[in-house]
């Protein structure tokens, strides 16, 4: 019985890094379209960072979905666009959740 439970724990844990992912790749997409687009280098410095790990980050360890290394990201997530200005990752939030 023990092998059983840890069997189904495994599959458990799979089958929502499934899902997870398949939310973090629609989540990844919206942030992109709304980002703001002058040379569109900020919209293609958006990277995914999710490798599958549900359930393996300590709680005192922030988990990171997605980062973007262009220099000014900060100023246009704070609303530094007119094309964005309430900034791209809670718009996107908004627009990825299914409705219940």
């Amino acid at each position: 019985m023990p092998n059983q439970s840890k069997q189904t724990m495994k599959d458990l844990r799979a089958e929502i890094g499934h899902d997870f992912k398949q939310y973090s790749d629609k989540l990844l997409k919206n942030i992109q379209k709304l980002t703001p687009v002058d040379s569109g280098r900020a919209q293609r410095g958006w990277v995914n960072k999710y490798y599958n790990q549900i359930g393996k980050a300590s709680s005192d360890t922030k988990f990171v979905l997605f980062t973007n290394k262009v220099p000014y990201i900060d100023i246009l997530e704070k609303g530094g666009s007119r094309q964005a200005p309430a900034g791209m990752i809670n718009p996107a939030l908004k627009r990825t959740r299914k409705p219940r």
